[in-house]
């Protein structure tokens, strides 16, 4: 039976022929319930169809009731009819904003069509509109993107399409493309379902999606997996096999949910439920592996509502069942590290300790290096608990070289954010924080994961906005100083099959535009400053290394001890001066004297490098500031021609001058930066630097060290 839309009725007819088909639908419904059968169920849906739909709900309500004591077999038999039924069912609960009551519906509706042959493609991407609007307005926006990712490409095509066309859910994300010989095996197993299917081979059809999810949670493809997951539990009730086996497949679809972070309280509930199920069940050979999968699922579950004795019951019984079936060693610690999260949250903190130690010598005994990695971030956040600050620091850094020699890109970006976090507290001046926490973006940003932009924006002015890592070789270069660690290339495991292999470059160089547009203004700000500031700093280093003149210095300071912008920072670079480093920043007036005094003291403890070339341009240091601004917003005012004018009277100075002229009209310099003397060189590579903070391309980043 072809259902479509027809024209409604007159509204005379409406309300007479709604009441008798209720009266009818009810009759055959409560009295007859097996007589209500698909050609009920199809004529009740195509008379409703033509009615409007304030009128529908009270058929369609009775017809979805009627369908929902079908069996399993009944459904799948009258796919369509039991489809349509239920969709305008959901569809009235939806316009009703009643979208948890929809959504049960709906999702079954999705899996009824996903097992048609062929599947209605125009009905399925209606649906499936529907479905992910009913899980956003209900805010499980993850598992709207969760269904949309394990979506085949044509269908996923169709549902973009479809979006755009109605503007009513966000835009589907696209799935990287598989290796080819890896998507020539997907492809034979989804010919053998579709095979089994025309075939009406229930039990084939359970195979073959048994065999997907397997080959899908091995390609690291989660979220495709999880569709056949849930249709191999189908065709396992349909097929009419046993308890455990349906039981076995049903343990698999919650544990690809729990990875996947998807609806843990509802989840938690079902686990619970299928624990129960399966301790009534006689003994199996499936019974240990489905019982470990659901309490793995059951934790993991807990652990994300939080429950936390929940998690640690259902965490405990996994590892006391692998105990009796005497599991591996490293298995059993790795069950045992799974405990250990909610015995911290509960207060356990010495038993925590005792069995993630124990489970460091397992791990590293077994060379499980992700596991050891892991094992070493939780010994890190219990040192950070303990507020024993080296100890902490020591240990993420262990746990970033573990994480790395693993090659699990995640957990190698968790490991860089980690480390961020711990230097944070306890080094927060490290040279080293602002990369470690790029570097946890770039990971977090190529996986489509949020990224924290207020946190990076805020560490870029706190260090002066100054990071010289415009490359992803200078990111490597930076985060290289600890031992393991191999940055670039870690980046190729992030870029998507046949794409450039200048996307990581690309992801560096947008990710730093997008922080500098994130707080631009401020950025700017400190920007100016620190280049008016950088040679006075310069110049301080110098004269504590006695290879300056520290008088020189002083009087200079002096100078703006008298203004009433830079009293306070004057005073507390002289104190930096005379070698009270402890006292400078109590001088400090407002955050930028601080950041600049921070700065300062960084540079003459060797943390950070200043070029001691700039020591010369104290003189020129005022003019420097402006310089920037008027490159920022690439114009050239009087007052920026004027004071260029009295450069240009120097000396020392005259070709200063006529580079930076060129620079204000976009001009390059006709004499290369390295064919300067070395203190205006010093100079034109400090307003580079600037400019290519403030002005970062947009794609692809050309140093200007190549041009020197």
């Amino acid at each position: 039976m072809q259902l479509v839309e027809q024209e409604p009725v007159p509204d005379q007819l409406t309300d007479r022929l709604a009441r008798e088909l209720t009266a009818v639908t009810e009759r055959l419904s409560t009295t007859l319930p097996r007589s209500f059968d698909a050609r009920h169920a199809g004529a009740v849906t195509a008379i409703s169809l033509q009615l409007p739909k304030s009128c529908r709900q009270p058929l369609m309500a009775l017809v979805a009731n009627a369908v929902g004591r079908w069996t399993i077999p009944d459904r799948e038999e009258y796919g369509l009819v039991s489809a349509m039924a239920l969709w305008l069912h959901a569809e009235h609960l939806t316009v009703s904003e009643r979208h948890d009551a929809a959504i049960p519906a709906l999702e079954e509706v999705v899996g009824i069509l996903r097992r048609q042959l062929p599947c209605p493609l125009d009905l399925m991407v209606k649906v499936l509109r529907a479905l992910i609007y009913s899980y956003t307005t209900a805010g499980r926006r993850a598992t709207a993107e969760a269904l949309v990712r394990g979506l085949d490409a044509d269908l996923h095509h169709a549902l973009v399409e479809e979006v755009r066309r109605y503007g009513d859910v966000p835009d589907p994300p696209a799935a990287q493309p598989l290796d080819p010989r890896a998507a020539a095996v997907i492809d034979e197993l989804h010919q053998a379902r579709r095979t089994a299917i025309a075939r009406n081979d229930i039990a084939a059809a359970h195979d073959a999606d048994r065999e997907l999810v397997a080959a899908l949670r091995y390609l690291g493809r989660p979220f495709e997996a999880l569709p056949h997951a849930d249709d191999q539990v189908v065709w396992a009730k349909r097929a009419g096999l046993d308890a455990w086996t349906v039981l076995s497949g049903l343990s698999a679809a919650l544990a690809l949910r729990a990875e996947l972070g998807l609806d843990p309280q509802l989840l938690l509930t079902k686990v619970d439920d299928a624990i129960s199920q399966a301790a009534s069940l006689p003994d199996h050979a499936l019974a240990t592996s489905t019982c470990e999968t659901l309490l793995h699922a059951g934790a993991v579950a807990a652990m994300r509502i939080p429950r936390w004795p929940e998690a640690l019951h259902h965490a405990q019984s996994l590892a006391d069942s692998m105990r009796r079936r005497e599991a591996s060693p490293a298995e059993v610690a790795k069950a045992d590290f799974n405990t250990t999260r909610p015995l911290i949250e509960l207060g356990e903190i010495s038993q925590a300790e005792q069995l993630l130690t124990r489970c460091k010598a397992m791990f590293e005994d077994a060379g499980a290096d992700l596991l050891l990695g892991l094992t070493l971030c939780a010994l890190a956040d219990l040192a950070v608990r303990n507020d024993n600050g080296a100890l902490a620091v020591e240990l993420a850094s262990q746990a970033l070289t573990a994480l790395y020699s693993s090659n699990d890109a995640k957990s190698v970006g968790d490991g860089h954010a980690l480390l961020a976090r711990t230097l944070a507290r306890y080094d927060p001046e490290s040279p080293y924080r602002f990369a470690h926490m790029v570097a946890a973006a770039m990971v977090a940003g190529m996986q489509g994961q949020p990224i924290d932009l207020d946190g990076l924006a805020h560490r870029l002015i706190m260090q002066g906005a100054d990071h010289e890592i415009h490359t992803l070789v200078q990111l490597d270069e930076r985060l290289s100083a600890l031992p393991g660690v191999r940055f670039a290339e870690l980046i190729p495991q992030l870029i998507p099959n046949g794409m450039s292999p200048d996307l990581g470059q690309t992801a560096l160089s947008n990710l730093l535009r997008a922080i500098i547009d994130h707080k631009r203004e401020a950025i700017a700000e400190i920007v100016r400053h620190r280049a008016r500031w950088d040679p006075v700093i310069a110049a301080i280093v110098e004269a504590r290394s006695d290879r300056g003149d520290p008088w020189y210095v002083q009087q200079f300071l002096e100078l703006f001890a008298e203004s009433t912008d830079w009293s306070g920072l004057a005073d507390g670079l002289k104190l930096i001066l005379d070698g009270r480093d402890a006292a400078a920043e109590s001088s400090a007036a407002d955050s930028v004297d601080t950041i600049l005094l921070r700065r300062c003291i960084a540079a003459t403890q060797g943390n950070i490098h200043i070029d001691p070339r700039l020591a010369m341009a104290l003189p020129v240091c005022g003019v420097l500031a402006d310089v920037v601004l008027a490159m920022e917003h690439r114009t050239g005012t009087a007052a920026i021609q004027t004071q260029l004018s009295h450069l240009g009277q120097s000396e020392t100075w005259r070709d200063l001058a006529t580079a930076i002229s060129q620079m204000l009209v976009g001009e390059p310099d006709p004499v290369p930066a390295r064919h300067h003397p070395p203190h205006i060189e010093a100079v034109i590579v400090l307003l580079h630097d600037a400019d290519e903070t403030l002005n970062p391309p947009p794609n692809k980043y050309t140093r200007i060290d190549k041009h020197r």
